[in-house]
């Protein structure tokens, strides 16, 4: 499930750098980063 995660989030980052400028991609990027590694933290908490 992780790897799925990192693959999709790899989708979304080409398609804003496709749009908006570096700059703001790599903002975006950091900021969904921050989110998955939320979201496995609570899941593996979890487990």
């Amino acid at each position: 499930m992780e790897i799925v995660g990192r693959f999709q989030t790899g989708i979304q980052a080409m398609e804003l750098k496709s749009t908006h400028n570096i700059i703001d991609s790599i903002s975006t990027v950091a900021i969904i980063y921050n989110m998955n590694w939320s979201i496995y933290i609570v899941a593996a908490a979890k487990f």
